[in-house]
Order: C-alpha cells, then structure tokens, then sequence
C-alpha cells in the first residue's frame, strides 16, 4: 500500500505539472497568429552539432557501460545508468542526426534532385523537430519491447537449465556450524533419512568450508566492514581445506604451510601470491576444477575458491573475518548435497523426513530439494513470463498508434503540397514513389537503431539472466534473434498500411 501510494503521488505530481503547462501553452497562444500560421513558411533548422555530439558520447557511454560491466553486485545498477544514457544519446542523435542525415542527402545532388527523393527530402526537413520527437519515442518502445520478450521468453523456456543451475543436486543441506560434531551429526541424519525412506544416495559430495567478499587491493585482498558498501570493487572468496578438496575431486594435491591453491570460477586470477589477512601465500595451482557451492548455485557470476592447507587455517580465517565484519560476518558452513529420490513422490517423502530429523541438529540450517522447488520456480517465471508478453503487447499497441497517427497527420500536412505537385503536371505514380522514398528512409529507421542497442545490451541482459540462474546464451541469442525477426515483421505489415493510407490522403 505505501509503494502503491508514493508512485500515485509521483505519478500525480507529474500529471499536475502537465496541467499547468498545457494551460499555460493554451493561455498565450493567439487564434488569429495559430490561423495564419498554416501559411506561414518555415525556416530552414539548422544541424545541432552540440546535440549531435552530446547524442554520441552519451550513446557510447551507454554501450559502453552494457558492453564492460561485469561484477554481478554492480549489474542492476549499472543497467538502469546504462539505460539513462541511451534513452538520452537516442533522443538527441535523432534530433540532430537526422536533420543532418537531411541535408546530407540534399547536398548529395544525385541522391536529391530525383522526383522521388526531391518531395520527400525537402518536406521532411521541416518537420524533422516534430518527426525526431515521434522517431525517437517508436526507437525506445522498439528496443523495451525486444528486451522484455526476448529476456522473459528465455527464462521461461530456459526452466529446466535454470534448475540444473540452481540445484546441483536434489537435494542439499547447508547447516551453519562445520564442527566435527555437528558435521558428524548432520552426516548421520542424512544417512538415517536416506536408509528410512528406502533411498540410496547417489553423487554424495560435503565440505566444510567459509565465504566472504573482500575488496582487491594492490597486494592481496581487505577485509573491512565498510568495504561491504562499495559493491563495484567486491569480489567473492571461497575458503575450503585440501583433505575436501582432495576427497571430492578424487585428487592428491599437497600444499605447504604457506601454499594455497585460487581456484577460479567465472573470474580471472593470475598473480603468484594470495595475501589476506596481512598473510602471504604462494599459489601453486590455478587449474584446478573449482568445487560447487551454494552461493554459485544460488547465482553468483563469479568467485575465487581458495583451497587451504589444513582445517586450522581455514578456522583462523573464519576468525579473523568474523572480527573484521562483526554483525555482518559470515557463518562457517557445513555442506551436504547428493542426488536421491525417484520422482516427485520419493524426493517428497525423502523431504520430509529430512526436514524432521534436521530439526533436532542442534545448528541453525537450509534444506533445499529441486524437486519441491520446482513448482515455485515454475509461477514465478510463469510470471515473469507473462508479464513481459503483458507489457511487451501494451508497447506494441503503443508503438502501432505512435507510427499510424504520425503518418495520418503528415499525410494531411503533405496532402496541400501533393496538390500544388499534381496541378504542376505530377503524376501519380511519381507521387507514390515519393511516398515510399519518404516512408522507407525513416520509417525504418528507428527499427534499425532499436536493433543495434540490443546488440549492444546483449552481453549485460546475458550477465543479468546469468543472475536469475540462466546462463544458456544460446538460447538467449535465439529467443533474441525470434524476436527482431518477429517484430521486424510486424513492423513491416505496420509500414505497408501506413503507407496505403498515408498515399490515399495526400492523392485527394
């Protein structure tokens, strides 16, 4: 209700503003001037060259900011920044760039002094302050129609890989406290629940081990807890000892006192030191195949898994960031998981007698099956899914009506200069030609441009689906692709219907 509140307040404060505007307009307005008006000739605009330069940097910055941002702390954020800047760049390079583009080809005599390219040329030219306005508004409802379709198609067909994403295995059990005892415990409950529900375990990894983020400084990594606040400069560290390491992935590393192994996982380490902690390691391994985890599972784009030599280091470790952060620590974890259960009914059933057994562990902990999850994962995305076809439609209505009313208001703006055209000897043919001369050089061209910022959103729309657990950019480039063609399509039949009626007006 408050949210629901402040945006009617919002929305009421800039419809206010509206108000008093058109009055205003309306107030000192003059019927006799707006009458005489009509016939009044225009000036020829003059290219912007300051908007024009303004629309590029602000464009380039916009891509820029989509094509280089990589931290998954930073990504929304950097998104909505990304999206400012283009909505700005498009609306100014509209402005000024086709009044340029304009008087390019005007200058281009061959181009130009042709009847097709004559009328529509120098008619346009003088209306491009009003067009730039409508070209610009069609651009940007072009390119959120294309992203909300293509994003929430994929999330939505892309179901079952954002489950293998998200759930390693059917089950997992994360239990905050990796004592022997507790760690001794949690392993013979499972055990018991698996024996009591007739199940076998199957792919059965645990580990104990400490996560954190850290900022990145010149020699190692900081741990601070004002650092939490600075999300472009975090990074995720991943601690685990080497016996686990060694168990899970059937290896026999050693490791010095003063050795480690940064294993990466999404992001790119090549320094031969580790420092934290005002410690030194060597790092002997960086090839090494990176040990699942749950925050990984849960989304993060990228991490660094440290393997540590023995459990009194990583215990040291989890002490000094616990002093470091305070009430912002970490908890040291217990992770359990493995795949059992024979369909939703076995994986129920296994669920329950877990979550039972779990509840007398004496240690906070999560239980998580896929199996139970599914059916929330599916009406979310369900959700999502049907909200971005909801407002992906109510864009293309509004996009359909901005590009028929445009074109019906020109036509009966050109109708008075066809007219002078056709008592000077031009004829209908000619007439329809200059028609589609008109209509394909820039009715085309917010389509165009709205295609070229999906190309350049498409690596941070990648990163942000990568978030929500899906990162198949395959089928995101396809459900991407289906959607420029789709709506490249729609849009045509949009063109051949404006244009039949755009020529019908100015042919009376």
């Amino acid at each position: 209700p408050g949210a629901a509140f402040s945006c009617a307040k919002l929305f009421g404060v800039i419809f206010l503003f509206i108000l008093f505007y058109n009055i205003w307009q309306v107030a000192k307005a003059r019927p006799v001037e707006m009458l005489a008006g009509k016939q009044t000739g225009e000036r020829e605009p003059k290219a912007p060259w300051l908007f024009a330069v303004c629309g590029m940097v602000s464009l380039a910055a916009g891509y820029w900011i989509a094509i280089s941002t990589e931290r998954s702390a930073m990504l929304i954020i950097a998104f909505f920044i990304a999206v400012m800047f283009v909505i700005a760049g498009t609306c100014l390079l509209f402005m000024a760039g086709s009044i340029t583009l304009l008087k390019l080809l005007k200058k281009n005599k061959g181009y130009y002094y042709q009847t097709r390219h004559f009328i529509s040329v120098s008619g346009m030219i003088y209306r491009m302050k009003q067009n730039a306005a409508g070209l610009s508004v069609i651009c940007l409802l072009s390119t959120a129609v294309l992203v909300m379709i293509s994003s929430t198609i994929s999330l939505y067909a892309g179901l079952d890989d954002v489950m293998r994403n998200r759930f390693k295995r059917d089950f997992v059990v994360t239990v905050r406290d990796y004592s022997d005892e507790t760690a001794a415990k949690t392993n013979r409950i499972v055990e018991n629940a698996l024996k009591e529900a007739g199940e076998t375990a199957k792919e059965l990894i645990s580990y104990r081990y400490v996560s954190f983020a850290a900022v990145e400084t010149g020699d190692g990594y900081e741990v601070r807890e004002e650092n939490l606040a600075d999300y472009s400069s975090l990074d995720y560290l991943f601690f685990m000892t080497l016996d686990d390491y060694n168990r899970i992935t059937e290896q026999n590393v050693g490791l010095d006192e003063n050795q480690v192994m940064v294993l990466s996982d999404g992001m790119h380490y090549d320094r031969e030191t580790f420092s934290i902690f005002g410690k030194q390691y060597e790092v002997v391994g960086k090839k090494g195949q990176a040990v699942e985890d749950g925050m990984d599972a849960m989304g993060s784009v990228g991490s660094l898994h440290i393997v540590l030599p023995d459990f009194s280091q990583l215990k040291a470790i989890e002490k000094q960031q616990a002093e470091a952060y305070g009430d912002a620590k970490s908890s040291p974890i217990y992770y359990v998981a493995f795949d059992a259960g024979d369909g939703r009914e076995g994986s129920e059933r296994l669920y329950q007698i877990l979550e039972e057994q779990l509840s007398g562990l004496g240690a906070a902990y999560r239980l998580e099956s896929a199996a139970m999850e599914r059916g929330s994962f599916f009406s979310l995305y369900g959700g999502l899914f049907f909200v971005g076809l909801f407002l992906g439609t109510l864009f293309i209505m509004a996009t359909v009506l901005i590009i028929y009313y445009k074109q019906i208001s020109e036509g009966y703006e050109d109708r008075k200069r066809y007219e002078i055209m056709q008592n000077v000897g031009l004829s209908a043919r000619e007439i329809k030609a200059a028609v589609r001369s008109q209509v394909l050089t820039m009715f085309f061209l917010p389509l165009v441009t709205a295609a070229v910022h999906i190309c350049f959103a498409f690596p941070m729309i990648a990163r942000l689906l990568a978030l929500l657990n899906l990162r198949n950019v395959g089928l995101f480039a396809a459900s991407t692709a289906a959607a420029v063609l789709v709506f490249a399509v729609f849009y045509g039949v949009i063109y051949g219907v404006t244009s039949k009626k755009y020529y019908e007006i100015v042919k009376r």
